[in-house]
């Protein structure tokens, strides 16, 4: 059996988080820069290449009206319909580290997050220690 749920939260809503950038940049001094827009965008919605792009990096792409492939995997489909479930009661918050290039974490804050987790997965700390502390450098980096 499959089961896939969102990070609890304190109060029981459901959050979900997520980053949705990733597309194709467009040099504003390019040569042949209407040349240019349009190849990405034709690149970028085409729905091969989106399809593509589901089935090789699990991506979520944000495009209005995308519809995944149906022969996606049994993990991707419930992560998607409970990502769009989130987005349909507008519980998304943006994604707080590498996602995101970690700009929504204070200066400082992103290696630390790191060590924390590698503190957990190798059983130096406790997830509840390593929240701690992560709670203390944001205090003090805040």
């Amino acid at each position: 059996d499959l089961g896939v749920f969102a990070w609890p939260t304190a109060d029981g809503s459901m959050v979900q988080s997520g980053y949705t950038g990733g597309g194709l940049e467009v040099n504003a001094n390019s040569k042949h820069l209407e040349a240019a827009k349009k190849f990405a965008l034709a690149f970028q919605l085409d729905k091969s290449n989106l399809d593509n792009s589901v089935k090789s990096d699990a991506l979520f792409p944000a495009i209005k009206g995308y519809t995944p492939p149906s022969d996606v995997g049994p993990v991707f489909k419930a992560t998607y319909d409970l990502w769009q479930q989130a987005v349909r009661q507008n519980a998304t918050v943006k994604a707080f580290s590498w996602e995101t290039g970690g700009d929504a974490l204070v200066p400082g804050l992103v290696p630390k997050v790191y060590a924390a987790v590698q503190d957990v997965i190798i059983g130096r700390k406790s997830a509840q220690d390593a929240a701690a502390w992560l709670d203390t450098e944001w205090d003090k980096a805040s």
